[in-house]
């Protein structure tokens, strides 16, 4: 009996499991972040409150803003270009929030892929796709939700404006 070949160099993993396991991840974040996400969001709350502030021909920058003190500390452009956040319910807002936020983490990946490895756009958004949903999971919503906490999920949304 002869040994199985080994895999060619070129195989590839079955796009439709990866499709699969991109939305079953999803899904699982998204459940996650409806069922235990209620009091999270905090820095949505500061941007909305600066946000409100600036609008309404006050400083952004002089207040501490929502219950737990927080300044506003991040560069006009972000206040600018993140604005749109101060309008509509909360709960509306993070969720759009989140959609955005995973959007953009999935188009940074896929740039990276096509342009660091020189994959097909296709493939690098089935690998994005996958592989964003996976390492959302792999870090944990409880880590996810301390950094969404403290504003740091904000710079992927910043990072991919300024890309």
């Amino acid at each position: 009996m002869s040994a199985p070949a080994p895999p060619s160099a070129g195989h590839r993993p079955n796009p439709a499991l990866l499709w699969a396991l991109a939305l079953a991840g999803w899904a699982l974040i998204g459940f996650c972040l409806f069922h235990w996400g209620a009091t999270w969001a905090l820095d949505l709350r500061v941007y909305r409150v600066a946000t409100s502030n600036f609008w309404h021909h006050g400083s952004p920058y002089s207040a501490t803003l929502t219950s737990s003190d927080l300044p506003f500390t991040d560069p006009p452009f972000a206040l600018l270009f993140l604005s749109p956040l101060a309008f509509g319910s909360l709960g509306l807002v993070k969720a759009l929030w989140w959609l955005v936020n995973e959007a953009a983490l999935v188009a940074l990946l896929t740039l990276a892929l096509t342009t660091a490895l020189g994959l097909p756009r296709r493939q690098a958004l089935l690998l994005a796709a996958a592989g964003g949903a996976v390492a959302t999971l792999a870090v944990g919503v409880w880590v996810s939700k301390r950094l969404l906490d403290a504003g740091r999920r904000v710079d992927a949304v910043l990072a991919l404006a300024l890309v």
